[in-house]
């Protein structure tokens, strides 16, 4: 990934839900840009999609696509403890990575 080389990022779980996605990363030390990341993903992503006809003008205005939404919400993990609480939160029952565990694991 583009983004990923040019602001290193270690993605320790994650999950696409159907109108959203969670993920949990590990950052530089001395980094903790999250939204410059977030808005360089959300962007190259949205770019191999047609533009939408329908757009609000807050949206037009925003130079918005209509695909995500406009903010996100970071937690800093702070032990072991609470990166299990948010694995457990990210862990959505219907994802794929369940049947892959049991058949190929």
């Amino acid at each position: 990934m583009d983004v990923q080389k040019q602001y290193p990022f270690e993605t320790v779980a994650v999950c696409v839900l159907p109108n959203h996605i969670h993920a949990i990363w590990t950052l530089p030390p001395d980094d903790a840009d999250y939204s410059l990341r977030w808005r360089l993903i959300k962007t190259k992503f949205s770019a191999h999609f047609p533009h939408a006809e329908n757009l609000s003008a807050s949206k037009q205005r925003r130079h918005e696509r209509g695909i995500w939404q406009r903010r996100f919400y970071e937690h800093t993990v702070r032990d072991e403890i609470d990166l299990q609480r948010c694995a457990d939160y990210i862990d959505w029952a219907f994802s794929s990575f369940h049947r892959y565990v049991r058949d190929v694991l």
